[in-house]
């Protein structure tokens, strides 16, 4: 497959709703001010109208760095090979085939690409419940008394440690179900296995008081450009983009609409979407004569969203790893900015900080709370390629 896909290399991929091709996060003259220096001071910087500067700089070079436009070309191209789109000429063009002519495509690459995800899918790993001592029933009141809890009270017919077990593991089974685990691994493992990378981010659900995880969009995800590992240990930042509504971004960030209209017109994407203006209706254009009321006057507005970066930077490189004094940045366990435009929606502390600004409590990872899923690989490629 992978001598395959070289025929479609010159070929112009598709738009897979990447958007970066073309188009920079309100750019600035990087010959103002050193970049590298300025990056390694956003644990300290504190002007808004600076912080603008530097992380605006930092997501373009993200954006438009060498490995992430390698990446984004082969991840395209590869996923339309995958969905069949495989006629082409020699030189890269597409044709059609004269009219007398048949031409079946079979495409084989999308049968061994589920084969491969099927099979990774079964190979995944099952968590399960042990009992040391199956047949007895005082391990758990064991384990209660090592951490100062009182014992599980005694009921008529007790169960062993092993039937607690195996109803424990049938709860993590459960649980499994419930979230939809499966649909999500499988679709980790397909953007894995076609475009080399899956990604995840992990995070804690207030609402539910849970850890979460969701997957993303590779091409959403931006790697410091100056990284020359697989594990992210060089890299001083990495990018999480999303795409809003601007009404949503104003309500959310508190914006006000002068703010608003200045964002959408240094970045907004005009969606096709028609609204009902004074009954608050959404509908499409050529919805039928049955959801049309004649009777209301409507206007056709455009439905706007904005790209979102959320930079998140962390000092703690392999540099860091060797020098143990303690950081006199105000951000030790890194920093979350968040930028439209360009404009600072959100400034915080990263909010899995070993130690909280605001509480002074201890228990976060201290991490950025990402997970990558790579196929193949150059060591000093933080993005990987795939099977196609």
């Amino acid at each position: 497959m992978a001598n395959q896909a070289r025929t479609v290399s010159n070929r112009e991929p598709k738009a897979r709703g990447d958007g970066s091709s073309g188009r920079k996060i309100a750019s600035v003259k990087s010959s103002k001010f050193s970049l590298e220096n300025d990056i390694s001071n956003l644990g300290r910087i504190t002007s808004p109208k600076r912080l603008s500067r530097i992380g605006r700089a930092a997501i373009d070079q993200a954006l438009h760095g060498e490995n992430r436009t390698r990446f984004i070309k082969q991840f395209d191209e590869s996923y339309a090979f995958f969905e069949g789109d495989q006629w082409i000429n020699e030189d890269g063009t597409r044709s059609e085939a004269p009219s007398w002519r048949f031409r079946m495509n079979r495409n084989i690459t999308f049968g061994m690409v589920q084969a491969i995800v099927s099979l990774m899918m079964d190979m995944r790993s099952t968590p399960y419940w042990a009992a040391d001592n199956p047949e007895g029933g005082d391990e758990a009141n064991r384990f209660l008394a090592r951490h100062g809890l009182p014992p599980l009270p005694q009921t008529p017919g007790q169960k062993t440690d092993k039937d607690l077990a195996g109803d424990l593991t049938d709860m993590i089974h459960a649980e499994y179900d419930a979230r939809n685990e499966h649909t999500r691994m499988e679709g980790i493992y397909t953007d894995m296995t076609v475009g080399g990378l899956g990604v995840e981010k992990t995070f804690w659900d207030r609402k539910r008081n849970r850890p979460g995880v969701v997957q993303i969009d590779p091409r959403d995800f931006l790697i410091d450009p100056k990284c020359s590992d697989r594990r992210l240990e060089t890299a001083k930042y990495v990018v999480f983009r999303t795409r809003m509504d601007a009404d949503d971004m104003r309500w959310r960030y508190g914006l006000s609409a002068q703010q608003v209209a200045k964002i959408v017109e240094k970045g907004g994407r005009h969606e096709d979407m028609n609204i009902a203006d004074s009954g608050g209706l959404f509908r499409r254009v050529n919805y039928g004569e049955i959801f049309r009321d004649t009777q209301l006057e409507s206007t056709d507005l455009k439905r706007v969203m904005v790209d979102v970066y959320h930079l998140w930077f962390h000092e703690d490189t392999i540099f860091g790893h060797e020098h143990g004094e303690a950081s006199t940045r105000k951000f030790p366990d890194g920093r979350v900015i968040t930028f439209a435009g360009e404009e600072v929606l959100h400034d915080v502390a990263n909010p899995y900080a070993r130690k909280s600004e605001e509480t002074g409590e201890v228990g976060g990872h201290g991490m950025i709370p990402f997970a990558l899923y790579r196929n193949y690989g150059n060591p000093r490629d933080p993005y990987g390629f795939g099977d196609i």
